[in-house]
């Protein structure tokens, strides 16, 4: 292109001379020079010098001799020079008459984006301007200030540059021919594919991305080449540039499993002439990475049978054979019968979770995979046909369907001869039915069936109560016999049938007029207010179990049951969005009351259906007293009925010698309480309860005796429970220390003791010497679950040590105790604990003490930088330590022996008050960086727990003078400072405070910055003309900025003063950005509240935290709402109050991640909103009160 542009000129500057004579030369003519039109290079642009005319060259050359030369494209004037530049470069700026330096003049990009799209040649930085579309711009009869750059581009068939294209192109012209100075060195800034990467796609490109933009000279595989490793060969590529962005990409794909080298070659250039940096200096950037491997798409064969045959009674299965290229395979099952095996995903082993029986179930189908590494799968249906094994039938009927039972609370209404109840139980072969007991002969049973009827019609006031049992008997005579089957007969009595549609109205709020409604229907109603409650009645004729369901969602709704005749609620619960349902829970016959309230707010048109299925229950209620409790043995179970939430049953079982039992629910009992006692103690000795999730208590070990277990519901009824109480006995021999000091039983260290705990207020003491100072430990050798201990010396009336034995730590080591007579007091928390063996061991030894001191008067002195070694005797020793420091100081103080759970104070001499308390333990030995004024100090150290021996203490110090400047401690003279510079202080002492002051001259967002770490230092701000802070927060070693408060014009002070202890030579920065607020304060109070409407933004503004904004909308109907702050409120609280009621009916806050309520349903009437701010100032604020949709 360059040399057919070249050709062009060439022939045209000919025809030029020739026709100016331009053969021969003259004395008088002016000499030539060349001039160069620069954005990079520009080629193909008319120039008229004079009589000369022509175009710039392939170099953006021209001729000029003289005076103005001008410049066109087509028959726009682009611009003119009166006179040649000192450099004979011609810049498009020197053309329109403007600074070299501009690159935002509009004339200057329209002219730049004209030629910069007539480009030719994009290989180039260059602009390349062919003569075929020069001549496309010659009858425009256009300026170029007239001219729509974009409409004439666009219908010559030009694609548009955009002003950021040709502004970034006169850039790096600029860079190129030293107009914009840049030293900078270009870097690499990141690289689609990093060193050392591994897995990249087999048709991956490199996309690099540099500091500068790369002139398109470079884009070659001198400066970025491609090289297969180890083999050296070159890959062919294809490279491409846009700005500072280059993308490689090989011709073809990359083989799988390919190691790679990328070079950049530190020839690399920007457009001010600037070299690569890697690394600090001038050399190569190397990237190597290596190709994915190729993905295994086999999937693995399973060779097992479609058919297993397999023996009834074991759970051994089979195992999954399969095969597969990959190392590992991963084994799982599904399908019909899954549920019903167990695998092991590793070996594939499968194995029934319960032994088939062949009578049962004689066929199982699963489905078994295998996932290799690769996630490939292979599934296959396998069935499992089981083989009948001969079994001798042992096995008596099971019952089934044995319906809940019917105690005194409920029954069959007398006169009823359509009453029947039928009783089922399974078995292998065929079952007869038979009755039996006192009542008997007033039942007909139906043999092959089970089904119960009376001969004769109950009679209330005849008989009012009956007893069977039924006996079910296979064809192998196997029997069972069922529990007591009660049968409570009713005196009949009229019920009225409610209606089943009722109007959304406002149900009555008392039991007396409650609203009556039916069963298994769908009762509709709504509460008005929070403080509104409907009442909803229903009778049951029997025993029933109903459940509760809303049919819409009633957000934080309450209810309650009460039972006629009882005061107390039987049961309650709570609708909220995700519990609308409250299944299973079962009632005795009679009337019943529903209240239902709201928590917070309103809640409109509910919908709520009672749903029973009633049935008749043979009831076995036990006494509910200990003396006629129900006598139970030992490894057998107990079936019993609790009826109301009111009752209680009682269980009565002897042990004949110390006995460790378990209690058992073998049917699942909701949240049930039971409590054992002791004949002949008053008080429990153990309670427990029963629930969904936990049946079954463990290793509770009883003395022999006579005990009651006490049943009884916690929340609502429970029918039919089962509880087995297992026990395995032993005779124990017991040894049961005194129970006082005076008769304690003496040990010795290193050897096991061994007794034993009867009951929960037993309690043992043992007794032991130490002839010196000796470090023992105290070892549990058998678990004690929650035993206590305690430690006492002889002479002292307070304990010196206590601890506890548990199933997780059963030892105590190291702790160390002077010579004397010691006594461990041992006791059970819970219940019995028998046969445990204890060790007390003892290393005992000669120590040399060193006491110091316990008063500050005659402290022991001591140096910085030095060991000091002591000894704390008992846990009421003290020890002082005195040090001196001639100037400010910053000191650590270290443990240099672990000094377990011991603590420490500083006091200056002078000052009553401590200025610093901390502790040494396990995991903390150090205290670093206290900075202490000079003066005399004192350090008071004593134990915590228990005696600690020979500690070693170092007080380390770095001295040096500190220049202080420690402000006012009072308003009224503090320094004034200015926004946005740094002020330096020190506080001295913790009882220090430095005052500092600001103006504000209008209203300005500020953030406060501690430059250096000042550790637990509070600040609080004060605003001039009020007592109250109106700001406080404080700086640590994680916070030291405070972003964003908006203060008022005013004068300001804050005050800052240290937690802890000394801070030196603080920075602290007020950073602020102001700007005129235009306020719209609301009135605060109701009466003159501003009215709001609906689903429109409202603009306010809190001036101080004591501002408060009123509202005011209207509801016309009932409707919900959402209230939604647009703009970010920080801690700003608001509460709706309707008109005509002193109490709020609602609030919330508005923060950074809550800025939305939604669906809060309100009445129709006059509605305030009251807005306040809890902490600082918020300004324009932004409030909708929208209307769901």
């Amino acid at each position: 292109m360059k040399r057919l542009n070249s050709l062009i000129l060439s022939t045209i500057t000919a025809g030029f001379l020739v026709g100016c004579g331009g053969g021969g030369s003259s004395s008088g003519a002016p000499l030539a020079t060349t001039g160069t039109l620069i954005d990079n290079i520009i080629s193909g642009v008319k120039y008229v010098n004079g009589t000369d005319t022509g175009y710039t060259d392939s170099n953006g050359n021209f001729p000029y001799t003289s005076g103005l030369v001008e410049f066109y494209l087509g028959d726009i004037k682009l611009g003119e020079l009166n006179s040649m530049t000192s450099d004979n470069k011609v810049f498009i700026q020197d053309i329109i008459g403007i600074d070299r330096t501009n690159t935002t003049d509009n004339k200057l990009l329209k002219i730049a984006g004209l030629l910069q799209s007539l480009d030719s040649d994009s290989s180039t930085d260059e602009i390349e301007i062919n003569s075929s579309d020069f001549t496309k711009f010659e009858n425009t009869n256009k300026t170029i200030d007239d001219l729509n750059i974009s409409t004439i581009l666009t219908s010559n068939g030009f694609s548009v540059k955009t002003p950021e294209e040709v502004r970034a192109h006169i850039i790096n012209s600029q860079k190129q021919h030293g107009v914009i100075s840049d030293m900078t060195a270009i870097e690499l800034v990141s690289s689609s594919i990093t060193n050392g990467q591994t897995g990249v796609s087999t048709n991956a490109s490199i996309v690099l991305t540099f500091s500068e933009d790369i002139p398109k000279q470079y884009l070659t595989n001198e400066y970025f080449r491609l090289v297969d490793y180890p083999s050296g060969n070159d890959i062919e590529l294809t490279i491409e540039g846009d700005k500072d962005s280059v993308t490689i990409k090989p011709i073809n794909n990359f083989s799988y499993s390919q190691s790679l080298e990328f070079t950049v070659s530190s020839k690399l250039k920007d457009f001010a002439g600037n070299s690569l940096v890697n690394n600090g200096g001038n050399t190569d950037v190397l990237i190597e990475f290596l190709v994915e491997d190729e993905v295994d798409i086999t999937a693995p064969i399973i060779s097992n049978s479609s058919t297993i045959n397999i023996d009834e009674n074991q759970t051994t299965a089979f195992t999954i054979n399969a095969t597969d290229n990959s190392s590992s395979l991963i084994y799982s099952i599904s399908g019909t019968d899954a549920d019903l095996f167990n695998i092991d995903s590793t070996t594939g082993e499968i194995t029934f979770k319960a032994a088939p029986d062949y009578e049962t179930k004689n066929s199982y189908v699963i489905i078994v995979k295998a996932v290799d590494t690769s996630n490939n799968s292979t599934s296959k249906e396998i069935t499992i046909s089981i083989n009948d094994i001969y079994e001798p039938d042992v096995t008596a009927p099971v019952f089934t369907d044995l319906p809940p039972e019917l105690g005194m609370h409920s029954g069959v209404n007398e006169n009823d001869t359509t009453f029947s109840v039928t009783i089922t139980a399974t078995d292998e072969s065929e079952i007869t039915y038979s009755l039996t007991g006192v009542d008997a002969s007033y039942f007909n049973i139906d043999s092959t069936t089970g089904e119960i009827t009376f001969k004769a019609a109950p009679d209330y006031e005849t008989k009012d109560y009956y007893e069977i049992y039924v006996v079910a008997t296979d064809s192998s005579n196997n029997s069972s016999q069922s529990g007591i089957i009660g049968i409570q007969v009713i005196d009949v009595y009229e019920n009225t049938v409610p209606s089943e549609n009722i109007s959304l109205d406002d149900y009555s709020n008392t039991q007396s007029s409650a609203t009556e409604v039916s069963l298994n229907t769908t009762t509709t109603g709504s509460l008005e207010l929070s403080d509104d409650i409907d009442y909803l009645k229903f009778e049951l004729t029997e025993q029933t179990t109903i459940s509760i369901e809303a049919l819409t969602t009633l957000n934080l709704a309450n209810y309650e049951i009460y039972k006629q005749g009882l005061s107390n609620k039987i049961f309650d619960s709570s609708f909220n969005n995700n519990s609308t349902k409250i299944d299973n829970l079962t009632l005795d016959s009679g009337v019943y009351y529903i209240k239902i309230y709201s928590i917070l707010n309103y809640l409109t048109d509910y919908q709520i259906a009672i749903k029973g299925s009633s049935g008749i229950v043979n009831h076995d209620d036990y006494s509910n007293t200990q003396s006629s409790a129900a006598e139970v043995s030992l490894n057998t179970t107990t079936t019993g009925s609790l009826e109301l939430s009111d009752d209680i049953d009682y269980l009565k079982f002897e042990l004949t010698e110390q006995t460790t039992i378990s209690i058992e629910a073998l049917t699942t009992l909701n949240l049930a309480n039971y409590e054992i006692y002791k004949q002949g103690l008053s008080n429990k000795i153990f309670d427990s309860s029963f629930n969904n999730n936990s049946t079954k208590i463990d290793n509770l070990t009883l003395d022999s005796g006579v005990y009651y277990i006490k049943i009884y519901s916690i929340l609502n009824y429970l029918t039919d429970y089962q509880i087995a109480i297992k026990g395995s006995s032993g005779i124990v021999n017991h040894d049961d220390y005194s129970n006082t000091q005076s008769s304690a039983a003496e040990v010795s260290l290193n050897t096991t003791t061994t007794g034993s705990l009867e009951l929960s207020d037993d309690i043992d003491y043992l007794k032991f010497e130490l002839a010196e100072q000796t470090t023992i430990s105290i070892e549990a050798l058998t678990t004690l679950n929650l035993a206590n201990y305690e430690i006492y010396k002889q002479g002292l009336s307070n304990k010196i040590f206590d601890s506890s034995f548990n199933n997780n730590s059963t030892k105590i080591d190291n702790l160390t105790l002077d010579s004397g007579v010691y006594y461990i007091k041992i006791y059970s928390i819970l219940n019995y604990l028998t046969d445990y063996q204890i060790a007390i061991k003892g290393s005992s030894g000669i120590v040399n003490h060193d006491d110091y001191s316990n008063t500050q008067s005659s402290a022991a002195e001591v140096s910085l930088n030095t060991t000091t070694t002591g000894s704390l005797e008992l846990s009421d020793d003290i020890d002082y330590l005195k040090f001196e420091l001639a100037e400010q100081t910053t000191i650590s103080i270290e443990a240099l022996t672990t000094l377990n759970l011991a603590n420490y104070e500083i006091y200056k001499q002078g000052l009553s008050n401590k200025i610093f308390d901390s502790s040494f333990n396990n995991n903390s030995t150090k205290i670093d960086n206290l900075t202490l004024d000079s003066g005399v100090y004192y350090i008071k150290i004593y134990s915590i727990l228990n005696y600690l021996t020979d500690y070693q203490i170092a007080i380390k110090g770095s001295s040096g003078i500190v220049n202080h400047d420690d402000y006012s401690n009072t308003q009224s003279s503090a320094a004034e400072v200015s926004l946005n510079t740094t002020t330096t202080g020190s506080l001295e002492l913790s009882d220090d405070i430095d005052y500092l002051k600001f103006e504000l001259t209008e209203q300005t967002t500020i953030s406060i910055e501690a430059l250096t770490t000042l550790n637990l230092a509070n600040y609080e701000i004060y605003k001039q003309g009020l007592s109250n802070k109106i700001f406080d927060s404080s700086f640590n070693n994680n916070s030291t900025k405070i972003d964003n408060l908006t203060l008022d014009s005013g004068v300001y002070y804050i005050k800052i003063y240290s937690i802890l202890n000394y801070l030196t030579d603080y920075q602290i920065a007020i950073k602020g950005s102001s700007g005129i607020v235009n306020h719209d304060d609301y009135s605060n109070t109701q009466s003159s509240a501003a009215e709001v409407s609906l689903n429109t933004t409202t603009t306010g503004s809190l001036e101080l935290s004591d501002d408060i904004d009123y509202l005011k909308f209207e509801l016309t109907e009932q409707t919900t709402i959402s209230i939604e702050a647009l703009t970010t409120l920080n801690l700003a609280n608001y509460e709706i109050y309707k008109q005509g009621l002193s109490n709020k009916i609602f609030d919330s806050s508005f923060n950074n991640n809550s800025t939305k309520i939604d669906n809060l349903t309100l009445d129709s009437g006059v509605y305030y909103i009251k807005i306040y701010s809890i902490l600082n100032y918020l300004t324009d604020y932004q409030i909708a009160i929208k209307v769901a949709n």
